[in-house]
């Protein structure tokens, strides 16, 4: 045998080796839904149980996406729904583009998808009597609620209201600012 040459077996080990080191270090780095991540790491003995807490995240969410879902199926138009923004903490992170929505769980290590969705139009906010459709839109959360980050230090963020705070105009969704007038009456079935 020459010099040279490499058995077949350390080839196979080596190959064994990356492969599952890989499995380890996937779920720690890639923004995967919550439940998944979390039984992968449960199943390799390296974190704790899901909790009660991580559970009625999960359920939040999904109430939240449901009643913006339900909202854009009204055949009415010029009307305000209601997603309450009140189970959200400064914990998470609401983005929307123009075909879809993204709900993250974000911490100082990392972020994890518990939705993505399809929902069309929901990248709008109504502040001062206007409508702001864009293409991407982020909204945080503080101790204070829910809002838009102004992106300048010589403008405040855009509190968002909490209830009722959905502005249904033109198939668009729009987020409603706080200290907005001249609102419409509540959509009906």
């Amino acid at each position: 045998m020459d010099k040279g040459e490499v058995k077949p077996v350390v080839v196979i080990v080596t190959v064994v080796i990356i492969l599952l080191v890989l499995v380890v270090v996937i779920p720690f780095f890639a923004s995967t839904p919550i439940k998944q991540s979390r039984d992968i790491i449960k199943t390799l003995g390296l974190g704790e149980e899901t909790t009660d807490q991580d559970n009625k995240d999960v359920l939040s969410v999904k109430e939240f996406y449901s009643k913006l879902r339900d909202c854009s199926k009204y055949s009415q138009d010029n009307c305000l729904c209601d997603a309450p923004f009140n189970k959200f903490t400064n914990k998470h992170l609401l983005t929307f583009s123009r075909k879809d929505i993204k709900i993250e769980s974000v911490n100082a290590q990392n972020k994890v998808t518990l939705l993505k969705e399809d929902i069309n139009n929901a990248a709008c906010y109504f502040s001062d009597g206007t409508f702001f459709p864009v293409d991407f839109l982020s909204i945080n959360f503080d101790g204070n609620g829910a809002y838009i980050d102004s992106g300048s230090i010589f403008r405040s963020n855009i509190r968002l209201l909490n209830k009722d705070n959905v502005y249904k105009k033109r198939e668009n969704l729009c987020f409603i600012a706080e200290g907005s007038t001249n609102l419409p009456e509540k959509c009906g079935k």
